[in-house]
């Protein structure tokens, strides 16, 4: 596949990247020249997806990280700065979920999806921001088509895909007028299909047929770029 875009010199970091959607982001930023950090959970499926890039002629680096713990990300970061250079890109694609109905869920599972999927991004890019500020960079937010119209089995992960919506559009706005003092946003629909990754939870191994990309954007001249995409469930990194 090729790839019409040149991040040749840029460093990108995608949490969740050890597999499924965030190992295709990580592989398809690689092969547009882009340093990627590769962030999961799983340091054995990190070191996997970043010795097949660099096998490819890109250059990685496998990341172990946790999003629900703060130390976590923030000695994730510093090795990618230590390794790559400052964040420029950043793909918020690790999440977690439950597949039962809200009355059956536990207050551990709740905190733990909320934990991950939303507080967890926010961990993320807060500690990121700082860079792809400075360079005028970009943040790409997953979220879910749940978010928009509800989840009867997985109601926290909805709830969490949603937050992301309005974290991703509240922040870039702040964002985009501390680098430019003006900003610039737009909604943009697009449809993706792709399969979802394999879950340790048997009942929420399923596919989906599509989800409707949407996207919070300040100006690319002046300002880091927002994007909040749609997309099927992703593992936790």
């Amino acid at each position: 596949m090729s790839i019409s875009i040149d991040l040749s010199g840029d460093v990108a970091v995608v949490t969740g990247g050890g597999s499924g959607i965030g190992e295709a982001i990580a592989r398809t930023l690689a092969r547009a020249g882009a340093a990627v950090g590769v962030a999961d959970l799983s340091e054995e499926s990190a070191q996997r997806v970043a010795k097949q890039i660099e096998a490819d002629g890109g250059r990685a680096l496998a990341v172990a990280l946790d999003i629900a713990d703060r130390a976590s990300v923030q000695a994730g970061l510093a090795a990618v700065r230590d390794g790559l250079g400052p964040v420029k890109h950043l793909v918020n694609n690790a999440a977690t979920w439950v597949v039962k109905s809200f009355a059956d869920h536990t207050a551990a599972e709740i905190d733990r999806v909320v934990g991950i999927t939303l507080t967890g991004t926010m961990a993320v890019t807060q500690a990121a921001l700082p860079d792809i500020v400075e360079q005028r960079g970009t943040v790409v937010v997953i979220s879910s088509d749940s978010a928009r119209i509800g989840e009867r089995y997985m109601s926290v992960y909805a709830a969490a895909k949603a937050g992301l919506l309005g974290f991703t559009k509240s922040v870039a706005g702040r964002s985009a007028a501390r680098a430019s003092g003006s900003t610039r946003s737009r909604r943009e629909p697009r449809t993706l299909r792709a399969a979802l990754v394999s879950s340790s939870r048997p009942a929420a191994r399923r596919s989906w047929p599509g989800h409707t990309r949407w996207a919070a954007s300040a100006s690319r001249r002046t300002s880091p770029t927002w994007r909040c995409s749609s997309s099927p469930r992703s593992r936790r990194g």
